[in-house]
C-alpha cells in the first residue's frame, strides 16, 4: 500500500508514522542498489578477476562462456547448478577438471541469488574470513553429517584445526597432524558479499590435492554469524 493510499484510507496519518514508511521505503530502495562485492579469488576461466565485471549479468556471461571449456552440453550457469557435481561430464578426464566444474558450479549458484542488473564492485576492508566463519560452518557441516548419510561420506570434518590465512578472503584450516601437507585441510575463500551475506567457497584438500569444493551462504549478525544455505544440497 503507497503512503498516499493509506492516507486516504485513515484521513490523516500522524508524522512520527509518515517519517517510519518513508524510512522502510528509502531503506528498501538503498538495499536493492547495493552492488554486490566480489573478491581476487573469485577469477574466470582464464584466471582474471570476476569483481572487473560492470554487472551481475556481466559476471554470470563470463561464468558461462568459461564452463564450456570443462561441461559438454551445458552453456549456463541456471543449467549448471541442476547438475548434480558427481554426474558431470567433463571434457578430459585424464585431468584433474572435476574440482574445477565444482567451483565453477558453487560460484555460479551464489551469483544467481542476485538480480543481473546489480552493479558489481571490489570488496571492502570489513570483507573477511574470520575464525568464527570457519568454526560456524564446520560445526554446520558436523551436523550434516550426523544427520545425513550422503553428507557424511563427501564433508571432511574434524573438531579442532590451525588457521592460517594468506590474506584476508583466503583461509585453511588444517588438521594438526604433523605432516606437510596434512592428510586432512579445508581452503576458505571469501568469494562474494552483499549487505550482511558472505559466499565462502569450501575446498577440501587430502595432502594438499583438492577434493570435494561446495559453497556456503553466511550471513553475518551481532553475535558472530551462522550458516543459512549450502550448495549443493543432498536430499
Amino acid at each position: 500500500m503507497s503512503l498516499i493510499n493509506a492516507w486516504k484510507r485513515q484521513g490523516s496519518l500522524e508524522l512520527p508514522t509518515i517519517v517510519m514508511v518513508l524510512s522502510a521505503i528509502a531503506g528498501a530502495a538503498l538495499a536493492e542498489t547495493l552492488p554486490v562485492r566480489l573478491g581476487t579469488n573469485f577469477p574466470d576461466a582464464v584466471g582474471r578477476p570476476l569483481q572487473k565485471s560492470g554487472s551481475v549479468a556481466e559476471v554470470l556471461r563470463r561464468l558461462n562462456l568459461g564452463m564450456q571449456l570443462y561441461v559438454t552440453d551445458v552453456d549456463n550457469c541456471q543449467a549448471l547448478i541442476r547438475i548434480p557435481p558427481w554426474k558431470q561430464q567433463e571434457i578430459d578426464t585424464l585431468t584433474d577438471t572435476h574440482t574445477i566444474v565444482q567451483s565453477i558450479e558453487a560460484g555460479c549458484w551464489a551469483v544467481l541469488q542476485f538480480d543481473p542488473s546489480t552493479r558489481v564492485t571490489t570488496f571492502e576492508s570489513t570483507d573477511r574470513i574470520t575464525p568464527a566463519m570457519i568454526h560456524g560452518i564446520m560445526a554446520h557441516s558436523e551436523e550434516l553429517s550426523a544427520g545425513n548419510d550422503e553428507w557424511r561420506k563427501t564433508l571432511t570434518t574434524f573438531a579442532a584445526g590451525v588457521i592460517t590465512c594468506k590474506d584476508e578472503d583466503r583461509c585453511l584450516l588444517a588438521l594438526p597432524d604433523g605432516k606437510r601437507p596434512p592428510d586432512e585441510s579445508l581452503l576458505f575463500d571469501l568469494i562474494l558479499a552483499k549487505d550482511d551475506a558472505r559466499f565462502i567457497l569450501v575446498t577440501q584438500l587430502f595432502q594438499g590435492r583438492a577434493g570435494f569444493v561446495y559453497g556456503v551462504r553466511w550471513r553475518e549478525t551481532a553475535g558472530g554469524g551462522e550458516v543459512i544455505s549450502m550448495f549443493p544440497e543432498m536430499e
